[in-house]
């Protein structure tokens, strides 16, 4: 009998592994042909921070508190750092977008696990349609090759939903669910975000069965699992933020940690909300199309159309039992994949509604559909035919959300950084750079990506901006005003003269003229005329 098992069983193992590769390959060349990445983040702090951490230059540089990203949790950036040193160009978004194209090959295996018993035959084509309309989400196509890191977060979320649904396949068997809760911590810990589908797992605990002490002791495993990758993924930063400014999660929780270094409040982006009744009722609607959960625009329908569905399928489900005395017929796996699919939405509308931060369930939404259809619909080619319309409609309407700045060109190095010459005679010197939260604005350009090509001497005070005002913290005139050495400016020439202003505050004066950095960031049309400079100035006599 086991051997039969397992001479059935090794071609779909074979056909699993086939997928993986194929995946990983044309998602890599996929992204390639998108470009290279030049976005807003990477420029920012993904680049930047890993660098900070790995050459000592937390308490060299200084940015003031409120450039939140500062203190992100950079082990997550270290894959960004090691592929943009260790590889070309285009090799680097070939790998980036190979690591991402693992979501396909999860997405494909928990079709395949979910639907196997519904399509026989046919699993292998149902599978690989729901992973495909579920990577032409407008987050994931958008993210594809890009450093934003939701892509990465994604692999630890979908794995630990298909090892939990193994785990379904036989409770028996407890080293799934363990597994899925270590990788649901691990990617939780990299990014505080995922904690919202830690959340939306919560509920299936209650559903496992009627032995409610053996779902304890489930959900206890599972929990103490989460927790083991959180401290695995997390557990050195907190330490540090402990240390440094006494709240773990600095800067956010701070009005539960009461840290001296940031306002006392428990700080989140406010910005995507539902406003009103109806528009929090029915959210859905709303941001498939007015793009309410983003910055910028897109299409997509997927999270209306489940919504439809569910309430379609509660719908027949009471008409059963009120006119027939008929109880639905639903599969444990199907009810505790959809509590899990409606906590984690519920979760993220109420906490986040950011699109970028659903981006799993954005995946997982044609798998969704699917399984609601063959609840609804009984004959089986009705539920093909509507399946395929869905998927039709979903694929034609969809409009990426194109946030990410790309260069089509890849060059000979990733941000073809370009320093003035005079710079290698100088071996100590302290800059002074305007800098704003992207939440608060975003006139002044990141300049920080540039910072690892400077001689590490070099010491970097970020000045902040809102808008065209910036600030003087303490911390930043005593540095400026007590440096003896050559002092710059470091700007672009949107920000250069309240810059000059706030230098002229510190105690500096315009002293020669300024000289231009050039980088293929510069390359970008919407930033090809705006200039980055970098400006000596002198103490006033």
């Amino acid at each position: 009998m086991s051997i039969n098992m397992k001479i059935e069983t090794w071609p779909h193992k074979l056909s699993h592994l086939i997928v993986l590769i194929l995946a990983m390959i044309t998602f890599g060349f996929f992204a390639s042909s998108l470009g290279k990445e030049l976005g807003w983040d990477l420029a920012s702090y993904h680049y930047y921070n890993p660098y900070a951490w790995l050459h000592h230059r937390r308490h060299w540089d200084y940015w003031p508190p409120s450039q939140l990203q500062a203190y992100f949790n950079p082990t997550l950036d270290f894959l960004t750092y090691f592929l943009i040193n260790q590889f070309s160009p285009r090799a680097t978004t070939f790998l980036l977008g190979a690591i991402q194209g693992v979501n396909f090959w999860l997405l494909y295996c928990l079709s395949y696990l979910l639907l196997k018993r519904d399509f026989g035959r046919g699993i292998f084509w149902a599978a690989m349609s729901a992973a495909f309309v579920g990577y032409l989400g407008p987050v994931t196509f958008s993210e594809m090759g890009s450093f934003q890191g939701d892509l990465i977060i994604s692999i630890f979320v979908l794995s630990a939903v298909l090892m939990w649904a193994m785990a379904l396949e036989c409770l028996a068997n407890k080293k799934w669910m363990i597994l899925s809760g270590l990788m649901l911590g691990i990617g939780a810990g990299l990014k505080l975000t995922a904690i919202l589908f830690v959340l939306g797992f919560l509920p299936t605990f209650l559903l496992l069965g009627a032995d409610y002490k053996k779902n304890l002791k489930w959900f206890v495993g599972w929990f103490a699992a989460v927790l083991t990758g959180f401290l695995v993924s997390d557990g050195y930063w907190m330490l540090i933020l402990w240390r440094e400014h006494a709240n773990p999660f600095f800067p956010f929780f701070n009005a539960v940690f009461h840290s001296p270094d940031f306002m006392t409040i428990n700080w989140r982006d406010t910005r995507f909300f539902p406003h009103g009744f109806f528009n929090t009722l029915f959210y859905p609607f709303y941001f498939s199309w007015n793009s309410q959960t983003s910055e910028l625009p897109f299409v997509d329908f997927r999270f209306a159309i489940v919504y439809l569905l569910l309430i379609l399928n509660a719908v027949i489900g009471s008409m059963q039992k009120i006119v027939k005395g008929v109880k639905a017929n639903y599969s444990r796996q199907f009810i505790l994949f959809t509590v899990f699919y409606l906590s984690s939405y519920l979760v993220w509308q109420i906490y986040f509604s950011n699109v970028r931060y659903l981006v799993a369930l954005e995946m997982l939404s044609p798998l969704m559909i699917i399984l609601l259809i063959h609840q609804i619909i009984k004959n089986a080619s009705i539920r093909l035919v509507m399946v395929a319309l869905i998927f039709i409609f979903l694929i034609y309407t969809v409009k990426p959300l194109l946030m990410i700045d790309r260069l089509p060109k890849f060059g000979d190095n990733y941000f073809g950084v370009k320093l003035p010459k005079f710079i290698t005679n100088v071996e100590q010197a302290l800059v002074l750079t305007a800098y704003s939260d992207y939440v608060l604005t975003t006139l002044p350009k990141p300049q920080n990506y540039l910072i690892p090509f400077f001689p590490a001497q070099w010491r970097f005070v970020g000045v902040p901006f809102q808008f065209d005002q910036y600030s003087l913290p303490g911390a930043v005139k005593g540095l400026a005003q007590s440096f003896q050495g050559d002092v710059y400016l470091l700007t672009t020439r949107a920000t250069l003269p309240a810059l000059y202003r706030a230098a002229h505050e510190l105690g500096y004066e315009k002293y020669n003229q300024c000289e231009k950095i050039l980088s293929d960031r510069q390359k970008l049309p919407h930033l090809k005329d705006d200039d980055v400079f970098i400006c000596p100035v002198k103490k006033i006599s």
